[in-house]
């Protein structure tokens, strides 16, 4: 199985995304491949702060609270 990746983490590269940046550019820069990039962020577009993965959903999803209510990432607030 893979390496478990921190909320932190995830919110890192998803915010970037959706503010407009180029998933080559976050796939390159974070080793992380861009299909688990877009799995993140449709994770968090389904369940918001709920959003866990389908093949491992822990309390409080995988982005726990790190989504402000489930707010739409905050860029540009």
């Amino acid at each position: 199985m893979g390496e478990k990746r921190s909320v932190e983490f995830k919110v890192s590269l998803v915010r970037p995304l959706e503010a407009g940046e180029r998933v080559t550019d976050l796939e390159r820069e974070s080793g992380v491949f861009r299909s688990q990039i877009y799995r993140w962020r449709a994770s968090f577009a389904r369940d918001g702060e709920a959003g866990g993965s389908s093949s491992r959903r822990a309390v409080g999803g995988c982005f726990g609270s790190a989504w402000a209510g489930g707010a739409r990432l905050g860029v540009g607030a």
